[in-house]
């Protein structure tokens, strides 16, 4: 929000309406080539190809966020990084991701693979994903992908957070470049 009320100050000769949308839908509209404009958009070649981006801030990379007593579950190198394909592959863990959310170019290639049917579900969610947290702090997932920074504001709002870990995935170590995307049109 702040971002937007910076820039509807400086371009004062333009209307700006807020919508709130989901990643799908936001997609969808740019896509279309709606006048809309994405404010808090990942930077991927896939989603160049239908936008204009301007790049706002850097990010850290996603990480794995798992219940606490779930970390000896999973798949960890000796640096207590997380195996993404290995983990994928197991059919006793299961993982919720946000349907059309970007989670950087290299994790977006893994995912695309897919795991076994059923082992990873794709949401649809009203925002960006705020439902995930909850859904793995209640057991109804095990695992999921998230950036630190969400981690830390769910935290200020919701206590119970910290029973959840933030895992680095490994060779997933570049900073993730968002920014606001708008459709390539005139």
């Amino acid at each position: 929000d702040r971002l937007l009320d910076w820039l509807t100050a400086r371009l004062p000769g333009i209307t700006h309406e807020r919508v709130v949308a989901n990643a799908k839908r936001s997609w969808a509209l740019i896509e279309r080539g709606e006048p809309v404009c994405h404010a808090s958009a990942v930077r991927s070649p896939p989603r160049e190809a239908l936008a204009y981006f301007s790049n706002t801030w850097p990010m850290p990379p996603v990480q794995l966020v798992v219940r606490r007593e779930q970390v000896a579950a999973l798949p960890l190198d000796a640096a207590g990084q997380v195996d993404l394909p290995a983990l994928l592959a197991n059919t006793r863990l299961q993982g919720v991701l946000v349907h059309g959310r970007s989670y950087g170019a290299p994790l977006d290639a893994q995912l695309e693979k897919g795991a076994p049917l059923g082992t990873v579900q794709r949401i649809t969610s009203g925002d960006f994903g705020s439902n995930l947290l909850p859904m793995l702090l209640q057991g109804r997932a095990d695992y999921a992908l998230e950036y630190p920074s969400a981690l830390a504001a769910a935290a200020l709002q919701r206590p119970d957070v910290a029973g959840l870990a933030l895992l680095p995935i490994r060779g997933n170590t570049e900073l993730v470049t968002s920014g606001i995307a708008c459709p390539r049109t005139p």
